[in-house]
C-alpha cells in the first residue's frame, strides 16, 4: 500500500473512531471490507503463483487475513462480508494472467507484497491505534506471515530486476489502479 492510498483510509477510520461507539463500529466495518478484498485478492494471487510454480512461504498472507477478518466480523464472515466489485475484477485479472501470462504476475507480487507487507508494518500499528485493536488482533496482514521480511526483500528484489518496462511495467500501473479502486470502495462508507 502507497502512503497516498491508506492515508485517506486511515485519517476516514480515525475521523469515524472520534465519534464515539458507532463511529468506530462503522471505522472497523470500513477495514474489515478492506481485508476481506485484499482476501480475495491475495487468494487468486497465491493461487496463480502456485499454478505458475512461483510460490514462495515469505509470500503467503491468506491465512492471516482470515484471522484479521474474524477478529473484526465474527467467524461467519465468508457468508457476511462478499468482496467488493473490484475486488472480484482485480482476481479475475490475476487468474487471466496466470493462465496467459504468468510471468507478469511478478509485477503483482512486488506491488502487493512491497506495499502491503513491507510497508504494511509501520500502517499496522497504525490502524490498530486508531481502532483499538489489542494487537495483532486485526493486524496480522500487517506484521504477520509465515517468512522473515528479510527473506521476504530478498525475494522481492529477486523478482523485481525484470521489471523495468514493457508489459510488466504497464501491469505495475494495473497493480496500483485496482489498490486505489479497493481503497475508494473500503472508504466510501467512513465519507
Amino acid at each position: 500500500m502507497t502512503a497516498a492510498v491508506i492515508d485517506p483510509l486511515v485519517g476516514a477510520m480515525l475521523r469515524c473512531s472520534m465519534c464515539g461507539v458507532c463511529g468506530r463500529y462503522l471505522a472497523c466495518a470500513a477495514y474489515a471490507k478492506l481485508l476481506r478484498a485484499w482476501h480475495h485478492v491475495y487468494g487468486a494471487l497465491e493461487s496463480a503463483l502456485d499454478a505458475a510454480g512461483l510460490q514462495l512461504s515469505e509470500l503467503q498472507r491468506r491465512s492471516d487475513l482470515e484471522l484479521d477478518i474474524a477478529s473484526l466480523a465474527g467467524r461467519s464472515w465468508m457468508e457476511t462480508t462478499p468482496p467488493s466489485e473490484a475486488a472480484c475484477a482485480y482476481a479475475d485479472h490475476l487468474t487471466r494472467l496466470a493462465e496467459t501470462e504468468p510471468e507478469l504476475l511478478a509485477a503483482h507480487v512486488v506491488v502487493r507484497y512491497r506495499g502491503d507487507v513491507l510497508g504494511g508494518l509501520r500502517r499496522g500499528a497504525v490502524i490498530a491505534d486508531v481502532l483499538g485493536l489489542p494487537v495483532p488482533e486485526g493486524i496480522r496482514f500487517f506484521t504477520g506471515g509465515s517468512g522473515s521480511v528479510a527473506r521476504l526483500a530478498s525475494a522481492l528484489r529477486t523478482i523485481e530486476r525484470p521489471i523495468e518496462n514493457g508489459r510488466a511495467a504497464d501491469e505495475v500501473q494495473v497493480a496500483l489502479a485496482a489498490e486505489r479502486q479497493l481503497y475508494g470502495e473500503a472508504c466510501a462508507g467512513l465519507q
